[in-house]
């Protein structure tokens, strides 16, 4: 028998003895890939058309203040410098949101594995995640946005909890002890 036959032996009897991934698991990873989905679509968009998007609402809620009617007063300097300042600041949040979605994207394969440590690193991400999306929705932001920012937060939300359920612990620990052995 040859070395090349060994080795042949042992791989195929590790993959027979290899626990099938639970669909938590499977779930876990899609919904990590679909929170990035969303965050970057987020981005996206407030990079785009976020300022376009705050200048309709500044400019509605002028008009609504004012009835309508500005008195004769230009206003536009004044709402076009608090749409600027809120850009940036919709900006800083597209680029933080930008690395969140490639933290979920850089995650998707060792979740799919059921890497032990990367659970907790994934727990971590949602975690900053909840709170930036939190923040996001509690903020006057233009509506498109606070539909990606939910769409975000219930994604992270859920592939924490499929990534911590009974059968995805089991299938963590059982690949933790198949590891350990080969």
């Amino acid at each position: 028998m040859s070395i090349q036959d060994t080795r042949d032996r042992t791989t195929r009897r590790a993959y027979a003895d290899a626990p099938t991934r639970p669909a938590t698991i499977k779930a876990a990873a899609a919904l990590a890939v679909l929170a990035a989905v969303a965050t970057l679509a987020n981005a996206v968009v407030a990079l785009t058309d976020g300022k376009s998007l705050l200048h309709g609402m500044a400019t509605d809620a002028v008009n609504q203040v004012t009835g309508g009617q500005s008195a004769g007063l230009d206003l536009g300097s004044l709402i076009d410098d608090a749409v600027n300042q809120e850009y940036g600041t919709l900006q800083a949040r597209a680029y933080v949101g930008i690395v969140l979605a490639l933290g979920y994207l850089a995650l998707f394969r060792p979740i799919a594995r059921g890497a032990r440590k990367l659970r907790i690193v994934a727990t971590l991400l949602a975690a900053v995640a909840v709170v930036m999306a939190a923040i996001d929705v509690r903020d006057q932001t233009p509506g498109l946005l606070h539909v990606f920012d939910v769409a975000e937060l219930a994604c992270a939300v859920l592939m924490v909890v499929a990534l911590w359920l009974p059968s995805s612990n089991a299938y963590v620990a059982s690949d933790k002890g198949r590891r350990s052995r080969g």
